[in-house]
């Protein structure tokens, strides 16, 4: 994923460019989302209005998420380093689940949380949120089933010798989706894009695990997918 300009008068405007186009379309979500609000509420809706209101303010909460983190990694990518800040992964993850799950107001969702017993840091400040949100956002979009059922666990990991911590999710209706196997972003053809749909949380928490130095790996099991997420440890010594 580059987003880069190829333009030095444009790259040099590139920040305030992306900014103005976020406020934009943020205020243009808010609108659409307050419209929404108030055709819910309405006395005379009824419930498959309800219905479709509640779908559509999914969808639009979604696609916000997806934005908003697409302007996070271009800014980065921008200024050339990821940000260093240290995170409690535990309270990432709690914070990461709820602002995920609120983003399904249409759906009944439940998210089983096992936290880690030690005191998980890791590096990396809000890309670490958007990583989780993104890949729990892509996951639920993915079941399909009445009421999405998600496990999370947080533990840590040696790999190489170095402490690694690792968000399990796993979800016994979600199959792995062969889409993710790409080696890099530059390499999925034109028109295998426009097939994946529903895959842009868990493409964006993919690449954002990598750019910080963490990788996102899946596996197919008896019963449904697992997804992990691994961060590299931080000594706080």
């Amino acid at each position: 994923m580059n987003c880069e300009t190829h333009d030095h008068s444009l790259d040099e405007e590139f920040q305030v460019i992306v900014d103005l186009v976020s406020h934009d379309i943020l205020n243009i979500n808010q609108t659409v989302l307050s419209a929404i609000e108030l055709i819910s509420e309405s006395s005379g809706a009824d419930e498959k209005t309800e219905r479709h209101a509640r779908r559509a303010e999914s969808q639009i909460r979604i696609s916000t998420q997806i934005f908003e983190s697409m302007k996070v990694l271009c800014l980065t990518d921008k200024i050339g380093e990821m940000p260093s800040e240290l995170v409690d992964l535990n309270e990432a993850v709690k914070k990461a689940i709820s602002d995920a799950t609120d983003m399904f107001p249409d759906r009944r969702v439940r998210v089983e949380l096992e936290e880690s017993e030690d005191k998980a840091v890791v590096a990396g400040g809000i890309i670490v949120h958007e990583v989780l949100t993104n890949a729990i956002v892509g996951i639920i979009r993915l079941d399909t089933s009445e009421q999405a059922s998600m496990k999370v666990r947080v533990s840590g990991e040696d790999v190489h010798g170095a402490r690694h911590w690792v968000v399990r999710l796993s979800d016994e209706n979600v199959a792995v989706p062969s889409k993710l196997g790409f080696k890099t972003i530059g390499e999925v053809s034109i028109d295998s894009r426009t097939r994946m749909g529903r895959m842009a949380g868990l493409i964006m928490a993919r690449v954002m695990a990598e750019k910080l130095g963490g990788a996102f790996q899946t596996e197919q099991t008896a019963k449904g997918s697992v997804f992990k997420v691994m961060f590299a440890g931080v000594d706080r010594a």
